[in-house]
C-alpha cells in the first residue's frame, strides 16, 4: 500500500508507538519498520512545508513520539529518494530528540550521505565505531549501524586503495568483514551481501567478493520497487571491482620495476665504487719492482675482480625473479672465494 496523504503516513507511523518506545527506537526492528513505511510513502504528494508543519505542531504539543517516527521515516524516504539536503533536514530537527541515543546514528547517516570529501569518512569511521563499542549490548547487535560502519570503510578505502597494505588499515578492513559476516549470520539483507563483498575485493579476494555481489543482487526482491535501480548500482560495484584488480595488478609490475630500477642503481654505484677503487690503484702496480709482491697483487685485484661480478650476478639473481635461485649459491660462492683470495694475498704481502 502507498501512503500519499500525511494522515496516512502518521496513521501507520502511530502504530510504532508503545509503553517501551524509549528503548525501541534503539532497536533494529525500530528502523527497518521505519524504513518500510519511508519506502511507501509517496514523498512527492506530500509538501515539505505540510510534514514541517506536522512535526512542529506534534512537538508544540508535547507528542514527542510521534514527531521523532514521521521525522526518521521522511528523513529516510528523502535520504533513499535523494530529495533535498539530507544534512539541512537533519538539522533541523534532531536537537529536539537528542534523548534517544539513535540520533548518532541518524546524524552519521546524514553527514555521510551529504559529503563526497573522502577526508570525512575518516572521523565518521571513528564516530560509527564508538557508537557500536559503547553501551554494551545497546548497539553492539544493530545490524543498521553494524552496516554503516562497515560501509563508510568500504567508501574510505575505495577511494584509499593504496592504504589498504598498512598492517593497520588491513585489520581494520578484516574487522569490518567479521563484524559484516555476523550480522549475516542475525538478519541475511542483500546490502550486508554488497558490502561483504566490496570488503573481500579490498582484501584482494576478487572472485569470492564479486560472487558475494552477485550473491546481493539475487537477494533483492523481484517485485520491489527501487529493484531495478539497486541492481544497476550493485552492478557498477562489480565493475569497480574489475578496476580494483587492474590497478592491483598494475601497482604490483609498478612496484618491481621500481625494485629492479633500485637494485640496477645500487649495482652501479658499486661498480663505480670498484672499479674506481681498481683503476686509482693501477700507481702501485708501476711502483712495484719485485716480481713476487707484483704477482700477489695481480692475484688479489683478481680477486676483487671476482668480488665484483659475484656482487653484479648475485644483483641480477635478485631483481629478476626468472632466474633459478638454486644459482643463487654460484654467486655467493663466487664472491666468497674472491673475499678469501684477496685476504690471503694481502697477509702474503703484509707478512
Amino acid at each position: 500500500m502507498a501512503y500519499t496523504t500525511m494522515n496516512q503516513v502518521i496513521e501507520i507511523a502511530n502504530k510504532l508507538i508503545d509503553d517501551d518506545f524509549r528503548n525501541f527506537v534503539n532497536k533494529r526492528k525500530f528502523e527497518t519498520d521505519v524504513t518500510d513505511i519511508a519506502e511507501s510513502t509517496d514523498v512527492k504528494t506530500i509538501k515539505k512545508e505540510e510534514i514541517d508543519q506536522t512535526i512542529e505542531n506534534l512537538l508544540k504539543h508535547g507528542n514527542k513520539e510521534l514527531a521523532f517516527v514521521l521525522f526518521f521515516v521522511f528523513f529516510t524516504a528523502y535520504r533513499r529518494n535523494k530529495i533535498g539536503n539530507i544534512l539541512d533536514f537533519c538539522n533541523q530537527y534532531i536537537s529536539n530528540f537528542l534523548e534517544y541515543e539513535i540520533t548518532e546514528h541518524i546524524k552519521i547517516l546524514a553527514m555521510y550521505s551529504n559529503t563526497a570529501n573522502v577526508n570525512a569518512y575518516d572521523t565518521l569511521i571513528q564516530r560509527a565505531e564508538k557508537l557500536i563499542a559503547k553501551n554494551g549490548s545497546l548497539f553492539a547487535e544493530h545490524s543498521g549501524i553494524i552496516n554503516l560502519y562497515a560501509e563508510l570503510i568500504c567508501a574510505y578505502y575505495e577511494r584509499n586503495l593504496d592504504l589498504r597494505g598498512g598492517d593497520e588499515d588491513h585489520a581494520l578492513l578484516e574487522k569490518a568483514l567479521a563484524k559484516i559476516d555476523h550480522i549475516i549470520t542475525i538478519e541475511n539483507y542483500h546490502k550486508y551481501h554488497l558490502n561483504r563483498g566490496r570488503l573481500l575485493i579490498l582484501l584482494d579476494k576478487f572472485d569470492e567478493g564479486e560472487s558475494e555481489i552477485l550473491k546481493a543482487i539475487s537477494l533483492i526482491k523481484p517485485d520491489a520497487e527501487d529493484r531495478e535501480n539497486r541492481v544497476r548500482l550493485y552492478e557498477q560495484y562489480l565493475i569497480k571491482a574489475s578496476f580494483i584488480r587492474a590497478y592491483d595488478l598494475n601497482d604490483a609490475k609498478y612496484r618491481e620495476l621500481e625494485k629492479i630500477k633500485v637494485n640496477n642503481y645500487k649495482m652501479v654505484a658499486l661498480m663505480t665504487t670498484l672499479l674506481g677503487f681498481l683503476l686509482g690503484a693501477i700507481t702501485i702496480f708501476t711502483e712495484t719492482r719485485d716480481s713476487e709482491t707484483l704477482a700477489l697483487l695481480m692475484l688479489s685485484f683478481l680477486s676483487l675482480i671476482l668480488v665484483l661480478a659475484g656482487v653484479v650476478l648475485l644483483g641480477l639473481s635478485i631483481s629478476f625473479k626468472e632466474r633459478k635461485k638454486e644459482l643463487y649459491r654460484y654467486d655467493i660462492s663466487l664472491i666468497g672465494i674472491g673475499a678469501l683470495l684477496f685476504i690471503i694475498s694481502m697477509l702474503i704481502i703484509i707478512l
